[in-house]
């Protein structure tokens, strides 16, 4: 049963709501052979981004932000180095060239709420104007909504990990079961750890786009490097750096483990999540009102995709 490769999976399934099959089997950690268990978390990568975007929903729900407004209207210190007409339309479309700021962000940095947003403020723009290339915010998008989501929130200044928690999670009773933002009371034996290839074995697998790989782990000044090693935890960067547990201290969303940990039903809880808004005529919050008011702020279409600097090279 032990090994690299021994099976770890867990599945449920819903019949109108209700839950009728929820079953788990393998290991949280294999190298301990620690067995996953119901309440074990696990990492969630880029679907917490839909997550991470309700937060801002909320925010434009209740007027707080303006999709078309420019972000230096609620970010101040975000007006530099080119960004001052920036909307946060453009900024969460992936449109402004800021996935992979150099040199990365430190660590100790991450810590800190005042300290990431100044730091995320002053990086400047890969490409002139905004839309003249999409760029995938892998890491850094989270950085940029939580930012919004704090300087439109008042004095309380809550990320959005904070806001979500507060105004979603806590009401729907499963703020012990998805966190944005891993607190230090969750113990270590809840976190399934990450056994994922390391070194330059990516490079010999056959499950990653064209040149990906290459440009991730040969080539650290690349926009693909920057953007998904940042910060840089290791040379070259692996997923198993991810399994360091004082990356849960930071205030950081559309992170790996430590910074995005679920409990690996997330997308039934997002679900929860949106039904119960649907319910509410809104949201879970002060202030109820249509869903439909939380709208999406972006459609991308099918020529934008050319324009991926993965696909085209920038100029």
């Amino acid at each position: 049963m032990g090994g690299r490769h021994a099976a770890t999976t867990q599945g449920f399934l819903l019949l109108s709501g209700v839950k009728v099959v929820d079953l788990w089997g393998g290991y949280r950690d294999r190298g301990a052979q620690a067995p996953w268990e119901e309440p074990t978390l696990a990492p969630v990568f880029s679907t917490t981004k839909g997550v991470t975007a309700f937060a801002l929903a909320i925010q434009k729900s209740r007027g707080a932000i303006d999709y078309d407004g420019k972000v230096a209207q609620w970010w101040p210190e975000f007006a530099q180095n080119g960004k001052e007409d920036v909307t946060v339309r453009q900024l969460i479309s992936h449109e402004c060239g800021l996935a992979g700021p150099a040199p990365p962000i430190a660590l100790a940095t991450l810590r800190d709420k005042a300290a990431t947003r100044a730091f995320f403020a002053a990086a400047p723009m890969e490409w002139r104007t905004p839309g003249d290339y999409k760029g995938y915010m892998a890491v850094t998008l989270g950085n940029f909504e939580s930012a919004l989501v704090q300087m439109s929130d008042g004095e309380r200044r809550r990320s959005a990990g904070e806001l979500l928690r507060d105004e979603c999670f806590a009401p729907l009773g499963i703020e012990d079961e998805i966190y944005v933002g891993t607190p230090a009371s969750v113990p270590d034996a809840r976190f399934a750890v990450i056994d994922g290839m390391s070194g330059l074995e990516p490079l010999f697998a056959d499950s990653f786009p064209p040149g990906f790989v290459r440009r991730l782990l040969l080539e650290p000044r690349s926009y693909t490097a920057r953007a998904f090693a940042n910060p840089r935890l290791s040379a070259p960067p692996s997923v198993l750096d991810y399994n360091r547990r004082e990356l849960g201290y930071c205030y950081v969303p559309n992170r790996c483990s430590g910074y995005i940990l679920d409990d690996p039903r997330e997308m039934a809880l997002r679900t929860k999540v949106w039904r119960c808004a649907q319910r509410a005529g809104g949201y879970s919050g002060a202030r109820a009102l249509p869903l439909a008011r939380l709208s999406v702020p972006h459609e991308l279409a099918a020529r934008d995709v050319a324009r991926f600097p993965y696909l085209a090279p920038l100029p």
